[in-house]
């Protein structure tokens, strides 16, 4: 264990799961300055944590993934989101449903092999099922006919490790915030002239429940109370719009709640 144990964590990202491709999601989760904990069924795994990250960045547990309490240091209940990447789309969804079982105020997210398994999951109450392989074609077929878009995905969705890198980003709009009320446009102007970012569209939670959202919105859409504002941001620009906002990047909660 790390010497983050014992600690009442909060706010952190945990994840389920150990493998290549959650290695590549711890690691930008910590560029991006996240808390994060991992929950892992084998020893081994534990060590290679540590030998990768040091005993004071991610917090690990070893236990049974069919028996999610072993897991309880990791303060799964008072987490900002669960992460399940487990070997199987089966296991995935045992412990998906584990999960809403004792941590029914969980938000999870999962990593599906099988697409056409997707809606089962939502059915489940995973707020995102993601399919690194159709995330991966996509980008792939960029390069293929449109190289410098491709490029250009790939490096947005990146961290950021350099003041000049630029990566995409949102940041949730205050009840009191300046923006509250503004339209889309005069918005995206302020945000381009003040810190030389763009505003690329606004998620929000639709009266359905569903999130919706709105790629470039219209010039009279208009900013509301808990909106999700996505930009592209450079990297020495970070700090400012962290400030400006109140929050953190993603979906954290504000500074003095």
């Amino acid at each position: 264990m790390s010497d983050l144990e014992g600690a009442m964590l909060e706010d952190h990202v945990v994840l389920i799961g150990w493998d290549a491709f959650t290695l590549q999601i711890v690691e930008q989760l910590l560029a991006s300055q996240n808390v994060v904990a991992l929950a892992l069924e084998r020893q081994e795994h534990a060590v290679d944590v540590r030998e990768l990250f040091g005993d004071d960045v991610v917090l690990t547990a070893v236990g049974r993934y069919s028996d999610l309490k072993t897991f309880a240091p990791l303060g799964i209940d008072r987490c900002r989101k669960v992460f399940v990447n487990l070997p199987s789309d089966h296991e995935s969804l045992i412990a998906v449903l584990s999960i809403r079982a004792l941590f029914p105020d969980a938000e999870v997210d999962v990593v599906l092999s099988n697409e056409e398994l997707r809606d089962t999951f939502y059915v489940a109450g995973v707020t995102y099922a993601v399919s690194p392989h159709s995330i991966a074609s996509r980008v792939v077929a960029s390069y293929v006919h449109e190289e410098d878009v491709g490029r250009f995905t790939s490096e947005i969705l990146s961290a950021t490790s350099d003041r000049d890198d630029c990566e995409m980003q949102q940041y949730r709009v205050r009840e009191e915030h300046e923006f509250v009320d503004q339209p889309y446009d005069d918005v995206f102007w302020t945000l381009r002239e003040r810190f030389g970012c763009a505003l690329l569209g606004v998620a929000r939670d639709e009266p359905s429940g569903e999130r919706a959202l709105r790629k470039l919105p219209g010039p009279d859409e208009r900013v509301r109370p808990g909106d999700a504002l996505v930009l592209v941001v450079r990297g020495d620009r970070e700090s400012e719009l962290t400030a400006m906002f109140g929050v953190r990047e993603g979906v954290a909660r504000d500074f003095d709640s």
